[in-house]
């Protein structure tokens, strides 16, 4: 019969612990990023289309801002603040 120490038994319980976290987040990050690339060519299709019809799309990626404006004969400007996914 195998003997283990109390400290033996933490320490594998930690190992395993950490070993699942690290798993389950990254399954989670692999979700993410499946959604995202699932989006990008509908927002390019989107973009496009915007762009077709004169509107100017600026993307602001490090202020998690879109602004979209369009010209026709008069400034008319609409701003739009991208929901950010906060990872701590």
């Amino acid at each position: 019969m195998f003997r283990f120490t109390i400290r033996e038994l933490v320490l594998v319980t930690v190992i395993v612990a950490m070993g699942a976290a690290w798993w389950a987040e990254r399954r989670q990050l692999n979700r993410e990023l499946s959604v995202a690339i699932s989006w990008q060519p509908r927002a390019e299709a989107l973009e496009e289309s915007l762009q077709m019809d004169g509107w100017h799309i600026e993307w602001d990626l490090d202020n998690t801002v879109l602004r979209l404006t369009k010209d026709n004969g008069h400034y008319r400007g609409i701003s739009y603040r991208l929901k950010a996914h906060n990872r701590q």
